[in-house]
């Protein structure tokens, strides 16, 4: 059961140890500042505040989430279907995700301040109100090249080879095996 409470559940990980020691303040803005500033009542302004900039996405990481996203699917669809995407259609794909976050960014800004884990918000276009045409012409052009690799590249081409052996997790597929991903 979700309860709302003041302040975060403690806890301690590595990666919470590495960034208290590279800089305290923002250990207290990634934990605790932004804590419930996904909550449209009864939360400080300063808090939804926080919680905004940390939900702000750079146009790499966005490009990168985007891509592996579309490369997972690839798998998993071959997987179910024995059929590989087409680098126009994966392309095609990766782009209507650009373009939507390009759109969210632009358009919906109100909607994205009052949910911001629902919506895009590129951190280009947020500081500067623009991404530069040459940086969408690089993306575009990136789109090409890093999917291209991808269907090229040795490891799908061993999934794509390995029909039968094949297995992700417990479940066995036209081509993998347990304990994550592994050919045989």
């Amino acid at each position: 059961m979700f309860e709302i409470t003041p302040y975060p559940t403690f806890s301690w990980s590595l990666s919470r140890h590495k960034t208290l020691t590279s800089c305290a303040r923002k250990y207290g803005y990634e934990y605790y500042f932004s804590h419930n500033g996904w909550l449209s009542y009864q939360v400080e302004p300063s808090h939804q505040y926080v919680y905004r900039l940390k939900k702000l996405q750079s146009m790499p990481i966005l490009f990168g989430q985007i891509v592996h996203r579309f490369i997972e699917q690839a798998i998993n669809d071959y997987l179910q279907t024995g059929r590989a995407p087409t680098v126009e259609e994966l392309i095609q794909s990766a782009r209507g995700q650009l373009n939507a976050a390009f759109i969210d960014s632009t358009r919906h800004l109100e909607w994205w301040r009052q949910k911001p884990n629902k919506y895009y918000m590129m951190q280009e276009i947020y500081y500067h109100g623009t991404l530069p045409p040459e940086l969408i012409q690089d993306y575009k052009e990136r789109l090409q090249i890093v999917f291209d690799h991808f269907l090229r590249s040795e490891t799908f081409q061993q999934i794509t080879a390995q029909k039968g052996s094949l297995r992700i997790g417990n479940q066995r597929h036209p081509s993998i095996r347990r304990n994550g991903l592994s050919l045989l």
